[in-house]
């Protein structure tokens, strides 16, 4: 709870505006990269790899990625998190549902990789 005390410090509002900028300013600089939301940003597996590689580059070879490779990006990512254990309560197959992943449960997943390394 600290942890999300400080970060809406910093950030100021509500702890999913909050959480998203946190996501903003940890992938700042990466190519194909545009968080401003909890569902299509997210869709492609670039997001989740950008915040994986700011903490872990070893673990991801960001600069290989394409942004057509949903799949394999989501998959990426989710291997990246359980490696360090961090749970997969999301699943590719919903990642690329036609209309969109869940906003909330990307949310959920968004918040334990925080918690992981932030906390």
């Amino acid at each position: 709870q600290d942890g999300f005390n400080m970060l809406l410090r910093r950030h100021g509002g509500s702890k999913r505006n909050s959480l998203l900028r946190w996501c903003q300013s940890r992938t700042q600089g990466y190519k194909n990269i545009d968080i401003t939301n909890f569902s299509s940003s997210w869709a492609d597996g670039l997001a989740f790899c950008a915040v994986y590689h700011s903490y872990l580059p070893s673990h991801i070879s960001y600069s290989t990625l394409a942004p057509e490779n949903k799949r394999e990006n989501l998959g990426l990512a989710f291997k990246t998190g359980e490696a360090v254990g961090i749970g997969r309560t999301l699943t590719v197959e919903e990642m690329l549902r036609a209309d969109g992943p869940n906003w909330q449960r990307v949310l959920g997943y968004v918040e334990s990789i925080y918690r992981h390394f932030e906390m």
